[in-house]
């Protein structure tokens, strides 16, 4: 073999190299991935980040005497008592709101005991516009029955999240009560910009897991 067709035959083996590192580039190696999880559907089954535990074991113990229920919360926050009476038929609104330590977050509970028609445990006009998709990845279990939370989202993003017995009749038969908790930002007001993690839910899901019947 001549040593031109030698050469040739190298430079031919380089090239060749060469393409299918450009091809192995082009086809396999994305700079910009897209995310693992796909934009939100029937359900978000995602699989949160690693977040500190968040421990219940110093919180604090609010009881309501009146309506007869007691939960515990982190000692940092601030509960505060709602009583008052509806605009739209002069009945009695009863609830709670629990505000985290830099108040970004707030989180309202209303609870009461089926045949028990002096209040209403919440009273809400509205709320923003989305679609309700369970939280599958983060249940809880409220009064001893499994609950999935709701988030609210509205282009891919979430906006709010729900707990409402009224779309668990299990829970409703089970504890003999109603429910309504709503978890989220206190400012809303740039509502467009709204994204909330599913990790706020480790803190929604304790604080609920510990109410109790007195």
């Amino acid at each position: 073999m001549s040593s031109s067709t030698k050469w040739f035959l190298v430079i031919l083996l380089i090239l060749s190299l060469a393409g299918l590192l450009f091809i192995g580039r082009r086809f396999f190696y994305n700079p910009n991935p897209s995310p693992i999880i796909s934009p939100l559907s029937s359900s978000i089954l995602i699989s949160p980040s690693p977040s500190p535990t968040t421990s219940s074991d110093d919180w604090l113990t609010y009881i309501n005497n009146d309506i007869g229920y007691s939960l515990k919360y982190p000692k940092d926050w601030t509960v505060v008592e709602v009583d008052e009476t509806s605009q739209l038929d002069g009945k009695k609104v009863k609830y709670v709101n629990l505000y985290s330590a830099d108040k970004k977050y707030g989180l309202a509970f209303g609870i009461k005991k089926v045949g028990d028609d002096s209040f209403r445990p919440f009273e809400r006009s509205g709320i923003g516009n989305g679609d309700m998709i369970p939280v599958t990845s983060k249940p809880t279990t409220i009064l001893e029955t499994n609950f999935i939370p709701d988030a609210l989202t509205s282009e891919d993003k979430i906006k709010e999240f729900f707990y409402r017995s009224s779309t668990n009749k299990e829970a409703e038969s089970q504890c003999q009560c109603s429910f309504e908790s709503y978890y989220g930002l206190v400012d809303s007001s740039d509502y467009n910009s709204i994204n909330l993690s599913i990790n706020l839910l480790d803190t929604s899901n304790k604080i609920l897991q510990s109410v109790q019947w007195l």
